[in-house]
């Protein structure tokens, strides 16, 4: 029993998909000048982005009509939580989401337009 079990996990590690002998190792990447080539791209964002980032914050601000408003985006940008950013501005949690969901929504709504 045990030998035709492993004989079903042969077939099925042998199929055409997964044939480990199928596997092919590119020269290339066995010196390491050319690894660099072929190393994913870094996580920091490229110049372009954190301009249109900046670009489409400063807009948002704009875009509030109070600076009670503009705090609460701001120290959400920071990473604060909603219990921190009511206690910070002296609002409620609700207010606080109110203002963030209105935000969100203006940003949808500017990243839709062409």
């Amino acid at each position: 029993m045990t030998a035709r079990k492993c004989n079903r996990w042969n077939e099925h590690f042998k199929t055409e998909r997964r044939d480990a002998r199928r596997e092919r190792y590119f020269p290339a990447l066995q010196s390491d000048e050319s690894t660099l080539a072929w190393e994913a791209p870094g996580a920091d964002p490229t110049p372009d982005e954190v301009a249109a980032v900046t670009d489409l914050v400063e807009k948002m601000m704009r875009s509030l009509r109070t600076d009670t408003q503009r705090q609460i985006l701001e120290l959400r940008l920071q990473g604060h939580s909603y219990q921190e950013i009511g206690a910070e501005v002296g609002r409620s949690e609700q207010t606080v989401s109110r203002v963030l969901n209105t935000v969100r929504e203006h940003l949808k709504a500017t990243l839709s337009t062409p």
